[in-house]
């Protein structure tokens, strides 16, 4: 038999809930669509889901490429590790 290892993470509270509700409706454990999840990712080297970017996240990104609401623009992460470390 193959050993097992414990996966922990944080998650919401009620998303686990509503998660479990619904994974129990298609006769699945959490345990079980996790493993599926890692599986399809392996299977097909990405995610199994396109990631939506919502409204907010797409201002942010459009203020950062615009210099909008920034205190200083770095060119390099050395150039940002010497200010903070300054």
């Amino acid at each position: 038999m193959t050993t097992k290892v414990n996966l922990n993470i944080k998650i919401d509270p009620e998303l686990k809930k509503q998660a479990d509700l619904m994974l129990d409706d298609m006769g699945l454990t959490t345990s079980a669509a996790v493993n599926m999840f890692f599986r399809r990712i392996i299977a097909t080297g990405q995610l199994p889901f396109t990631p939506q970017v919502n409204d907010q996240t797409r201002l942010a990104i459009q203020n950062v490429n615009n210099g909008v609401n920034l205190s200083q623009r770095f060119e390099t992460v050395d150039e940002l590790l010497e200010d903070l470390n300054s």
